[in-house]
């Protein structure tokens, strides 16, 4: 009798165990679920990933692919000074990335602009450009010739360090913003002293009073100052956009003669100098540049 009990107990204990094991999957199209807290830990994650990306605005997205492409943008020949900058200087919400560098004795600058290229992705270079020599330049002056001038820009150096100020003009019926821009090289070969030219450029597709440009982002060189030294004085030559010899008063408001009429304004810009990117990674670059941008306005 105890026998049969006993043998009537395993028999219960095994049909028990086996309701308790989980049923074999026949065919290749059945699957083995996660443990409950594994996939508690994955929907977590994913949630996680999600709402950061939902969180971050258009201009946050633009500088994540910035930061990821930087070899695409980052200045060549850093030796001298080079920075960057995040600009929107045509207001459209394509974010630019600026890249100068200065270099030599006669401290010349080179500028490029970059923009995200949905066609041809991920960046594209929209202008390049760099210091005017003074011989060319007064050569086509000297004809009457006007002189393009692509966008260049770069720090007061004076002011390195802190955010820098720059003149502006917009026109509000062509929704155009112009940025005059005055650079000086150094100058030490026939003659010594210093070659300063003030241009003027966009990046939108806009014309300057009187001027066309070919209704592309560009710009025109304004005028250009050469300061001659011959030892125990100095002297100071001006020639105004179309080769007139004109005195320095008139050079100093040729900005305001081209724009009269135009909303004049300021430009904040937040430069990242002398930074060695390739010693960073993406999520480093990224809180330089976000840094640039918060800084950036235009008012």
């Amino acid at each position: 009798m105890r026998k049969t009990v006993l043998t009537a107990c395993l028999l219960i204990l095994a049909l028990a165990l086996g309701a308790c094991s989980p049923a074999p999957v026949s065919g290749s199209g059945g699957f083995s679920a996660p443990a409950a807290s594994q996939s508690a830990d994955l929907s977590a994650s994913d949630t996680s990933r999600l709402d950061a990306h939902a969180l971050q605005t258009e201009a946050e997205r633009q500088l994540a692919v910035f930061a990821d492409c930087f070899p695409n943008w980052r200045v060549e020949d850093a030796h001298d000074w080079w920075g960057y900058a995040v600009t929107d200087l045509d207001q459209d919400g394509a974010w630019e990335i600026i890249s100068s560098e200065c270099h030599g004795t006669g401290h010349y600058m080179t500028t490029s602009v970059h923009e995200i290229d949905p066609v041809h992705p991920p960046v594209s270079v929209l202008t390049r450009t760099q210091s005017y020599d003074e011989e060319p330049t007064l050569e086509a002056l000297s004809h009457g010739r006007l002189v393009e001038a692509l966008p260049l820009l770069g720090p007061y150096l004076e002011n390195s360090g802190e955010t820098q100020t720059y003149p502006a003009y917009y026109d509000p019926a062509e929704h155009v913003y112009f940025y005059p821009y005055i650079d000086t090289i150094t100058v030490k070969d026939e003659w010594h002293g210093t070659f300063t030219t003030l241009r003027a450029f966009s990046l939108n597709c806009g014309e300057l009073p009187g001027i066309s440009l070919g209704g592309k982002p560009s710009g025109v060189l304004l005028g250009c100052e050469r300061v001659t030294w011959h030892g125990t004085y100095t002297t100071d030559d001006h020639w105004n956009w179309n080769g007139a010899y004109i005195n320095h008063e008139t050079y100093e408001s040729l900005a305001e003669q081209c724009f009269s009429g135009w909303e004049a304004k300021e430009v904040q810009i937040k430069w990242i100098e002398c930074e060695d990117l390739d010693g960073m990674d993406a999520d480093q670059i990224y809180l330089l540049l976000k840094e640039s941008q918060d800084a950036f306005s235009v008012q």
